[in-house]
């Protein structure tokens, strides 16, 4: 069967169909940011949906670098719909992400206290797409060795040493100064 995962559809107690999913067919986590400041501002291990009408996704959490307005808005066409929604407010920015639903008639339930990001606003990248490059490791820079982290100890050891002596000859040179001072 591969490496792939099983997913079965139709009637558990049936003749149940099963197919393979390839693991690349699979679909990888996806971070949100902000179009503007590019602070990340949820993930889609929330997902909740989309509303592809209004052009959102609907998230059940988001990150730290979302906030809500105050005040709950009954305006425009919110309150034609018979809904109150509070604005998500980008913490970076202080851009308009999105909103969410406060209080909404029953046939919209599905959508309250869920974040609505406004996909217009906000930028995804999936994690593990393509679009990756590989840093290349510099021939120039080796891994930190025992050996090379003595020499690096040795060498500080003996520059700490040095400014010690300067200090101490820095203190008998003025001290020399006052005292020729307070002679004259």
């Amino acid at each position: 069967m591969g490496d792939g995962y099983m997913s079965t559809s139709g009637s558990a107690v049936g003749d149940a169909t099963y197919t393979l999913v390839d693991a690349e067919e699979s679909e990888a986590p996806a971070v949100f940011f902000c179009t503007k400041c590019r602070l990340p501002l949820g993930d889609s291990l929330s997902w909740a949906g989309s509303d592809e009408e209004r052009n959102h996704i609907l998230l059940r959490t988001v990150s730290n670098n979302v906030s809500l307005s105050k005040d709950p808005v009954f305006a425009g066409e919110y309150r034609k719909m018979g809904c109150v929604i509070r604005v998500l407010l980008c913490v970076g920015c202080s851009s308009q992400v999105g909103i969410m639903y406060v209080s909404t008639p029953m046939e919209l339930d599905h959508r309250r206290s869920l974040y609505s990001m406004d996909v217009g606003k906000i930028d995804s990248y999936v994690v593990g797409s393509s679009s990756q490059q590989r840093a290349m490791r510099s021939s120039e820079k080796s891994p930190v060795t025992i050996e090379y982290r003595d020499s690096v100890q040795q060498q500080l050891s003996e520059v700490k040493a040095l400014a010690v002596a300067i200090g101490q000859r820095l203190s008998e040179i003025e001290n020399e100064l006052q005292t020729k001072s307070v002679q004259l």
